[in-house]
């Protein structure tokens, strides 16, 4: 990773669609938000991509051609993955999914999501 004061976010698929769908500047909105930052996106998370049948879902696959991750996980959800690599490496998880954003502030996991369609904001 790079400076100390580096941020990594793992990207959902729900997050995914919704920058493209409503435009955001991802990567701006952080940058706001964190100063530096990563981000990962967990390779479960591009197979739901993969069968989704949209423009948004394309666009999504194209931007995290370099950022994906692989981490040798049983668990079968996305959301799971996510919530375990995010508590083993203290990672921020981008989600605007109420039930994933729910169980993370239960396991005392950090949360981004979209607030009014418009700017990113952390809980």
């Amino acid at each position: 990773m790079g400076s100390s004061n580096e941020v990594t976010i793992l990207l959902d698929t729900n997050m995914l669609i919704s920058i493209f769908k409503f435009r955001i500047d991802l990567e701006s909105e952080l940058e706001r938000i964190f100063g530096t930052f990563k981000i990962c996106v967990p390779r479960i998370v591009r197979e739901e991509l993969l069968r989704m049948n949209s423009s948004e879902a394309k666009a999504a696959l194209d931007y995290i051609k370099d950022k994906e991750i692989d981490f040798e996980l049983k668990e079968k959800s996305a959301d799971d993955v996510m919530l375990l690599m995010a508590k083993r490496c203290g990672f921020f998880i981008a989600t605007n999914d109420r039930e994933l954003r729910k169980k993370a502030k239960e396991n005392n996991i950090k949360t981004i999501f979209l607030r009014k369609k418009r700017v990113m904001a952390v809980d």
